[in-house]
């Protein structure tokens, strides 16, 4: 479809005997059309002195004269009035936040509506993007809004918009987490008393886990958090970092592999993972990463996380099941100082991945051989050291239906899952996974990790 003036020709290409006739569904008014360039005509108009300040402020040069054409999306003095004066304030006086809101309204390149007639998805000059669409009851829209009335300039073309298009970019990391509909996060957040801080200056890195995850938790612990202040405190102040800078966001491509940061309480740390094609915190994957903020940085997480306080020897004592498995790694510990010592984190890190044999899949393996791993170090070091990687691999991290070869201290163990996320180590069932420790994550096999040379 083509257009005139923004007009769309419905029949084109009609010739006569002197000359070539064009149908359109409008006469042209002389009167929308402006002898100025669409910035001029947004600053001139009256209508627009909000987002005329803002490009006096921050978009000098934003909009070329000469250069292109443009479209511009421009919200009325209305519509700014529905943003809090103290909180379009604060977006305008931060530059990055100021030009992000800008780069949001306008396009390089004119957009005529009368040609738009299902949802259609436009770059903004930000590189971000803006969803057009036809809507029976509201006529065109833009992310929704309704627009009005238009302009053309002499390098583009005006719309004007009842509401303010605000991109992620000028939001706090509270207004992302409200706008991404992640309401149990906002709810505990109001509750705690946070939601001042999150919308505040600052740099904060949000984990914030989905609503599917808070309901994939223990019933109670969720209706005691959003009744009690101090744990829903707790709970949050645990699900992100706060800093100075780029080191108070972090994105995903500044994460290291067993990196650890400190949590916003000041007295936890969280544990960040880089798997093959996916990023973890704790025990959680990243779902949606890098939403950039004004104040901050939001991922979205697919567990609550908690602090794991209790080593992995600690965790294990708790049951009677794993008595062989402490037993020997004790035995190694005492004749090597410098092997992995679960007690206490460790020496080199606590990232480590635990497959930990019960009891009875020690027994399994026959009495001879049992007494051999109990009794000759060296086989008990190797046999044992194969149980265990220097990388923390939650069962999120394995996609289903492939198999992953995980480098352990001996060797390297295969990995996999089914498409109900049954685990299997080689050819060891997983009984309990993700069994969360300060030493590393710890999932629990019915057999041990031989090779056919342990045998």
């Amino acid at each position: 479809m083509e257009t005139v003036n923004c007009i769309l020709i419905s029949r084109k290409d009609q010739e006569a005997t002197n000359g070539i006739v064009h149908m359109i569904d409008h006469p042209l008014d002389p009167s929308l059309f402006m002898p100025r360039d669409v910035a001029q005509t947004v600053v001139l108009d009256g209508r627009f002195s909000k987002m005329a300040d803002a490009l006096q402020r921050c978009g000098s040069g934003l909009i070329e004269p000469g250069k292109t054409s443009y479209t511009i999306l421009a919200p009325s003095d209305e519509a700014f009035l529905k943003i809090p004066p103290a909180r379009l304030e604060q977006m305008l006086r931060d530059p990055a936040s100021c030009m992000a809101l800008l780069e949001n309204h306008i396009i390089p390149h004119v957009m005529c509506f009368p040609v738009i007639t299902q949802e259609y998805n436009a770059k903004t000059i930000g590189n971000g993007k803006i969803r057009f669409d036809c809507d029976p009851e509201k006529g065109h829209v833009v992310e929704g809004h309704r627009v009005g009335e238009f302009m053309l300039g002499s390098n583009g073309v005006v719309y004007v918009l009842d509401d303010v298009l605000i991109p992620d970019r000028a939001r706090t990391v509270m207004e992302l987490v409200e706008n991404r509909h992640l309401n149990t996060f906002s709810q505990l957040a109001q509750l705690a008393g946070l939601d001042d801080m999150y919308n505040g200056r600052g740099d904060f890195t949000l984990f914030s886990p989905s609503e599917a995850a808070w309901y994939s938790i223990d019933y109670e612990l969720l209706t005691e958090a959003q009744q009690n202040p101090d744990l829903a405190r707790r709970i949050l102040l645990y699900h992100g970092t706060q800093g100075t800078g780029t080191a108070g966001r972090l994105k995903t491509s500044s994460m290291k592999n067993n990196q650890m940061v400190t949590a916003i309480d000041g007295e936890n740390s969280l544990r960040l993972q880089v798997y093959r094609k996916a990023f973890g915190v704790e025990d959680a994957i990243i779902e949606i990463s890098d939403i950039e903020g004004a104040n901050g940085v939001l991922h979205i997480i697919s567990k609550v996380i908690f602090p794991a306080t209790e080593s992995a020897g600690d965790v294990l004592r708790k049951s009677g099941n794993y008595t062989i498995f402490l037993q020997t790694m004790e035995s190694i510990m005492a004749q090597d100082p410098e092997a992995i010592d679960i007690s206490n984190g460790g020496h080199t890190g606590n990232h480590y991945t635990f497959f930990v044999p019960t009891d009875t899949a020690f027994r399994r393996i026959g009495s001879s051989r049992l007494r051999r791993l109990q009794s000759d170090p060296q086989y008990m070091s190797k046999v044992m050291k194969n149980h265990i990687s220097t990388s923390m691999m939650s069962s999120d991290s394995f996609k289903p239906n492939l198999t992953y070869d995980l480098p352990t201290r001996q060797n390297a163990v295969g990995v996999s899952c089914d498409a109900a996320r049954k685990m299997k180590v080689n050819d060891a069932d997983v009984l309990k996974k993700d069994m969360m420790s300060s030493s590393g994550v710890i999932h629990v096999i019915d057999k041990l990790l031989l090779s056919e040379n342990d045998y």
